[in-house]
């Protein structure tokens, strides 16, 4: 059940209320919050704290925005496995040897919402002269804001340090150079889902691609459906 469930008169009929997504009074009943697991409920309150200023005319209350954010992860964890399963991914089941995943293109969510896309050969970073993975990270915010980062990706070239588990940060290496703080290299927050395609070099890219467009278009879709996409003008 999601929170247009919670509409007056909601049906199949009622395109508009959907389309626009459910009233933000109606959020306080939704208790989404409780729904996130407990090593998450932080990230989730942080990100909540760091963002209700820009949607306090949609949440008058923290507890509201945050409720409406704990929906916006659940539905963006769901999201990603079923888009993901849709082309073909399948979850990665622990102790899965490097080299296996080495021949898989792979896609990673992380605790923030936003997720990884490696191609094959990204565990060859001790092999010299190897070519490295493809490679695409995308960061959906809230706040559709001009000033954001703009996504990152690279056709090859990329080397991730070790095999990424659930709960851990993705460090991915061999980036072209654009934080000054730590040029050429990206460090993810928690992953909280991760899937595998086996996949040749020459499918990588155009995979990843589909990948990041499926993945892309579906966590929008959730922003609007919880009502946290925010158009914010650069000042």
């Amino acid at each position: 059940m999601g929170l247009r469930d919670f509409l007056p008169g909601a049906d199949k009929s009622d395109s508009k209320a959907r389309e626009k997504g459910p009233a933000a009074e109606k959020r306080r009943f939704g208790n989404f919050f409780a729904q996130v697991p407990p090593d998450f409920q932080s990230r989730v309150s942080s990100i909540a704290q760091e963002n209700h200023r820009y949607f306090k005319e949609k949440f008058p209350t923290v507890e509201e925005f945050q409720d409406a954010v704990a929906e916006s992860w659940i539905e963006k964890r769901k999201g990603f496995e079923e888009e993901t399963r849709h082309q073909g991914f399948v979850p990665i089941e622990s102790g899965t040897k490097a080299s296996e995943l080495n021949e898989c293109t792979l896609a990673y969510l992380t605790e923030s919402g936003s997720f990884v896309v490696l191609g094959p050969g990204s565990f060859e970073g001790k092999i010299v002269g190897a070519p490295g993975a493809a490679f695409s990270y995308v960061k959906i915010p809230f706040r559709k804001d001009p000033e954001a980062p703009k996504d990152m990706a690279q056709e090859s070239g990329v080397f991730v340090g070790k095999t990424p588990r659930l709960g851990d940060r993705i460090y991915v290496r061999g980036l072209i150079k654009r934080y000054e703080e730590d040029p050429g290299m990206l460090s993810t927050s928690l992953l909280i889902n991760q899937m595998m395609r086996p996949t040749s070099r020459a499918e990588a890219v155009p995979i990843l691609e589909r990948a990041k467009a499926g993945i892309t278009k579906r966590f929008e879709e959730v922003n609007e459906q919880t009502g946290l996409a925010l158009v914010r003008p650069k000042a």
